[in-house]
């Protein structure tokens, strides 16, 4: 913006010049661009290619990086099918698992039309590269809701924290034990933490004993991954969930 008006600034003064009335700047007339408009019916001046499109100054949108052994960039689809295998000879496998030998790669495709199915390349590092013909819509669906199901089932610990003080009440005690127990049931460890606060510095052995109450009350479904030990001006403990088999 500031290389616009700086533009507009420099041309004013080569139009209009110093020494010059009001009245004869005013029949001056130019344009607020800093390059020169178009003619009527005429092409517009070059800008540079539009977002999306390749040109001298902007790159096509894309994965971008070092190209890999087999020319592929990250992000970039790594399974190779059809006419994208370029080596001469394949390891061909029919749908059903039968193996057809090592044959040309032409005639594997030729295979793959007839049943009208896709090549796909299953074990690029072999030597030559094993394909399976197979529907690649189908299998690439497949590959997907495994993987998913797979990450749905992967235990996420994570790491729950709660809060006491030298002289938490009963009923705020309770309270804090059942939310506890909430968290470990749902396989998540717990930070016990409890601060000192003024005079209470001066007995933080009352804080210590406090967690250490805590774990105990636990023993049954909590085990002891830190020992409730004073830092400072807080005391800090760690416990884990039992597994099942410890429960029992």
């Amino acid at each position: 913006m500031q290389t616009r008006f700086f533009a507009i600034y420099l041309r004013s003064r080569a139009v209009f010049g110093r020494g010059k009335t009001n009245t004869q700047r005013k029949r001056h007339v130019i344009s607020p661009l800093p390059f020169p408009r178009p003619a009527a019916g005429g092409p517009a001046p070059f800008r540079g290619p539009a977002a999306g499109q390749s040109g001298p100054f902007r790159p096509a949108n894309g994965p971008r990086g070092p190209r890999d052994a087999r020319g592929r960039r990250p992000g970039e689809e790594t399974t190779r099918i059809n006419q994208q295998i370029r080596v001469p000879q394949v390891r061909c496998l029919l749908p059903d698992g039968t193996q057809l030998g090592v044959i040309a790669t032409r005639d594997a495709l030729d295979k793959a039309r007839q049943l009208g199915l896709d090549l796909v390349e299953v074990s690029a590092s072999a030597v030559p590269p094993v394909c399976r013909i197979m529907d690649y819509g189908k299998w690439k669906y497949e590959e997907d809701r495994k993987r998913k199901e797979a990450r749905k089932n992967q235990s996420r610990t994570q790491v729950k924290e709660v809060k006491f003080h030298a002289n938490t009440d009963v009923g705020d005690y309770q309270l804090k034990i059942r939310n506890i127990r909430s968290f470990l049931s749902g396989g998540d460890k717990v930070k016990l933490t409890l601060m000192f606060r003024g005079r209470e510095n001066a007995h933080k052995e009352l804080g210590e004993e406090v967690l250490k109450r805590v774990c105990a009350d636990l023993a049954d479904v909590a085990n002891v991954e830190q020992e409730p030990k004073v830092v400072g001006r807080s005391c800090t403990g760690m416990l884990a969930p039992k597994s099942q088999k410890g429960r029992n």
